[in-house]
């Protein structure tokens, strides 16, 4: 038990407060600054559970950016309120500073050989947080085109299926 909570819990918890300190420090109004924290929460506690199943950190960043996203994009709508203002607050907790901090590191001392490969490994998360990012919203787009273009088929195909229920017609 004290190691799901010092593993899981003080991380989440750390994350929101931090996530808590950067919206005021943007001036974001206080419904929405905690239900941001709570985005950089989840998305913190995402992170981990992918890293503790084993999978590589660039993935960690790529699951957890999609949840931030697709947490952001649902707050957005509910309170009517730019993503961007969820978003950033969100990811937070993922970006790449320390990777970034000892790239620079070894490029200023001089070790080339780990330079490369810290460099690589913070291009490779950063790109799948933006990635992660960008993909939510696309796919959003790409079902609203699809909707608003064929809304009556939809229509008629979600009407038809609610007609063969009525008849009494039954596949198992």
């Amino acid at each position: 038990m004290m190691d799901i909570i010092r593993e899981f819990v003080i991380p989440a918890l750390l994350s929101f407060a931090g996530a808590l300190g950067l919206g005021v420090r943007y001036n974001i109004r206080r419904v929405h600054i905690v239900a941001a924290s709570v985005g950089a929460m989840v998305c913190k506690l995402i992170y981990m559970i992918m890293q503790y199943a084993d999978m590589s950190e660039t993935m960690a960043c790529f699951f957890a950016a999609l949840a931030a996203a697709a947490y952001s994009e649902i707050l957005a709508r509910v309170f009517r309120s730019p993503v961007t203002m969820y978003l950033i607050v969100s990811i937070i907790p993922i970006v790449p500073g320390m990777s970034a901090y000892y790239t620079m590191l070894a490029l200023v001392t001089g070790d080339n050989d780990t330079f490369t490969f810290r460099m690589i490994e913070t291009f490779k998360m950063s790109g799948a947080i933006a990635i992660g990012i960008f993909l939510v919203p696309a796919v959003i787009r790409a079902f609203q085109v699809v909707y608003r273009d064929h809304r009556d088929d939809i229509a008629d195909m979600i009407r038809e299926f609610g007609n063969d229920d009525k008849k009494g017609i039954k596949k198992l």
